[in-house]
C-alpha cells in the first residue's frame, strides 16, 4: 500500500503543504497564538542570519570544516519567513542553498561517512528537501536538477555505504537499521527521509529510501525502545 500511495506523490508542495493548503497553513499565524509566536521566532531568526559574515561571505565550496549544517538549518529558517512575508531580503536564501546543493561528494557538508566530521551534517539532506519541495515551482529546471542530484548522491550514500547497507550497496551493514541498530544510523536515516520524500517520484533510490524508512517507523517506530516514539 505504502508504494501504490508513492505512486501518486506527483505534485509539489508535498511535505507541510499541499498545493491548495498553503496560504491556510501559512495564515495560522493569524488565528493561533502559539503558531504566531513561531512565525514572529522565524521571521526574527531570518533576520539575524543575513547579517551574519557567513551568510554575506558564503563560502564556494566546503573545504573547510565549518557548520554547515547550522548554516543550512539557518537558510531553510530564513525560506519559511521569506514564504510567511514576501520580504525580498529573505530570498537570498535560493542562491546560497544552490551553492550547498553544489558542493560535490566527499567535503565536510558531506553526509556522515562521506566526508563529514560527525552525523550533523547527514540534515542538509532533510533541509534540501524542503527547499526543493516548497519552491519547487520557483526553481529553474536547471536549479532543480542541481539539487535533485545532490539529494540522490545523499540519500545514496546513508542507504548504501552508511544507515543501511555498506560499500556501495555490496553487502549489509551490521550496526545499521538492517540489524543492530546504531544511534547514528537511525539518525541519518530519519534525517534523510524528507529529502527522499521530496523526490521519491524522480528517484530510484530516494523511493527505496523512503520505503525503507516509512516501514522502520511502522514496525519498529525507534530503534532503541517503544517509549521513544
Amino acid at each position: 500500500e505504502i508504494g501504490s500511495r508513492l505512486d501518486n506523490l506527483t505534485h509539489h508542495p508535498r511535505i507541510l503543504f499541499k498545493r491548495n493548503n498553503r496560504a491556510e497553513v501559512l495564515a495560522t499565524r493569524l488565528k493561533h497564538p502559539f503558531s504566531d509566536e513561531l512565525a514572529r521566532y522565524m521571521i526574527s531568526a531570518a533576520k539575524r542570519t543575513i547579517r551574519e559574515k557567513w551568510y554575506r561571505e558564503f563560502p564556494e565550496d566546503d573545504k573547510q570544516p565549518l557548520s554547515y549544517m547550522q548554516m543550512g538549518r539557518s537558510l531553510v529558517t530564513g525560506s519559511f519567513a521569506y514564504m510567511l512575508t514576501g520580504d525580498e531580503s529573505f530570498a537570498g536564501f535560493k542562491a546560497r542553498m544552490l551553492m550547498i546543493a553544489s558542493y560535490p561528494p566527499g567535503g565536510y557538508s558531506s553526509p556522515e561517512g562521506a566526508g563529514a566530521l560527525d552525523k550533523w551534517e547527514t540534515h542538509l539532506t532533510e533541509y534540501m528537501g524542503l527547499f526543493y519541495d516548497w519552491f519547487y515551482h520557483e526553481l529553474t529546471p536547471q536549479e532543480r536538477k542541481i539539487v535533485r542530484q545532490s539529494l540522490e548522491w545523499r540519500i545514496d550514500h546513508t542507504m548504501n555505504s552508511f544507515a543501511w547497507r555498506r560499500n556501495h550497496g555490496q553487502a549489509m551493514r551490521n550496526s545499521s537499521i538492517a540489524l543492530n541498530c546504531s544511534s547514528h544510523s537511525y539518525q541519518n536515516v530519519m534525517a534523510t527521509l524528507p529529502g527522499a520524500l521530496a523526490i521519491c517520484d524522480e528517484s530510484e533510490v530516494a523511493r527505496e529510501a523512503l520505503e525503507v524508512g516509512v516501514h522502520y517507523l511502522i514496525g519498529i517506530t525507534n530503534g532503541f525502545g517503544e517509549d521513544e516514539g
